[in-house]
């Protein structure tokens, strides 16, 4: 009996033991995901590094900016999020040194933080969250880097399993006319030239995506635009029409509140 006891506390043991070094493991890999995603993205709120990180309470948030990792950033301009949070100067270190590309970053300066785009961004991550469970990886806005500089450079982006990227535009204030006409032919060259699989727009109402919908319709002619000076532009014929397999790609939903 002595042995059978001493065999199962040795069991015991190495169980507890096996525990405690899978839970440093798990905790070393939601750290690492949270900092890559501020890395990549630039800043994040609460609601979205909790979510990032899987972490099953909301304090988890405070606990890195105790370890000295992210620090707080008041927001000026965005109507719902009082902060975000940046990386301080050794979680950008600790990111850099676990992440496989240099991304320069800005934002340990907040002072070169754009406050008036920082909903838009949060938006953009939350809608890459949303999404993120039916595909393989992720990308940001900068990581897209100058890649599609005459195409549209998407607000985020999504890879499935063949590495395949459908991108994310977010649009709340809509636009009309020849800016809604140079954001439809950008879409279309995107994904007319492959370095898209699809695009996602997602718009702030109905009425907002109902006009989208026109705009990016098969068959739709895109009215051109030419600059003849500072600040004036004179149409200049049609492109060709949207063919239906380019049409197929583009989905326009509203987002969600």
């Amino acid at each position: 009996m002595e042995n059978v006891n001493a065999v199962n506390a040795a069991a015991t043991a190495r169980l507890v033991g096996w525990q405690a070094d899978r839970a440093k493991e798990r905790g070393a890999e939601k750290l690492s995901c949270v900092l890559e995603w501020v890395y990549r993205w630039g800043y994040a709120s609460a609601s979205t590094l909790v979510l990032a990180s899987g972490a099953q309470d909301r304090s988890y948030t405070q606990r890195l900016v105790r370890k000295g990792l992210i620090r707080p950033v008041p927001t000026t301009r965005c109507p719902t999020t009082r902060e975000i949070y940046v990386l301080s100067r050794a979680g950008l270190d600790q990111a850099r040194a676990a992440y496989s590309e240099y991304i320069d970053y800005p934002e340990l300066d907040t002072r070169r933080i754009n406050q008036a785009n920082v909903r838009h961004n949060l938006l953009a991550q939350r809608e890459v969250l949303a999404r993120l469970p039916a595909y393989q990886g992720w990308m940001s806005d900068r990581d897209f880097g100058q890649n599609l500089a005459d195409s549209k450079r998407p607000d985020g982006g999504l890879v499935d399993d063949q590495g395949r990227i459908t991108g994310l535009e977010i649009e709340l204030s809509g636009k009309w006319a020849r800016r809604l006409d140079q954001l439809s032919i950008r879409i279309v060259a995107s994904l007319a030239q492959e370095k898209l699989s699809k695009f996602i727009v997602l718009c702030a109402t109905e009425a907002m995506a109902a006009r989208y919908r026109g705009a990016l319709r098969d068959g739709h002619e895109i009215q051109k635009w030419e600059q003849v000076g500072e600040s004036k532009f004179v149409k200049r014929g049609k492109w060709p029409p949207i063919p239906p397999e380019i049409a197929g790609k583009i989905n326009i939903e509203v987002l969600a509140t």
